[in-house]
């Protein structure tokens, strides 16, 4: 058996899959910060170009989590309800408390947070570390990490 949130390269899965099983442990959490109404679509997209940029395999992410505004928000509901993941949000204060790389005086004038996707991975992830400190794209903002992570 082989147990990893990684993809595998076509040498790994000659040598480890041809008498194998593959196993993918649900690790990975995803801080994401988004406009208001952005489509699902999107957000997916975002998310599986960023797992394969880290080469990570989208069927290890365990969770979304994100600010208690957006708890609501369409696209991050259905995601979670599509693929049985976990769907964390903390409050402004509780993402305040976490020491992130880049504090935001834009996100904070909006949010009253000073960052959205870094310290929500952080928390949900019980992790002081990133995989990803933080991608924008379009518009979306990710963080990855994983959980228990003490690197």
């Amino acid at each position: 058996m082989y147990i990893t949130d990684r993809l595998l390269s076509e040498e790994e899965k000659k040598q480890w899959l041809s008498n194998g099983v593959l196993y993918r442990p649900k690790t990975i959490i995803l801080g994401i910060g988004c406009n208001r109404g952005t489509s699902e679509e999107e957000v997916e997209q975002v998310i599986r170009e960023t797992l394969d940029e880290l080469s990570l395999s989208f069927l290890s992410v365990r969770g979304i989590a994100t600010i208690d505004l957006k708890k609501d928000e369409e696209a991050l509901v259905s995601l979670t309800q599509k693929y049985g993941w976990t769907f964390q949000y903390y409050s402004p204060e509780q993402l305040n408390r976490v020491p992130i790389a880049h504090p935001s005086e834009t996100v904070f004038k909006y949010t009253g947070a000073y960052g959205v996707s870094e310290p929500a991975a952080k928390l949900a992830a019980g992790t002081d570390s990133l995989l990803l400190t933080k991608k924008k794209d379009g518009n979306v903002t990710i963080s990855v990490a994983r959980v228990g992570d003490a690197s």
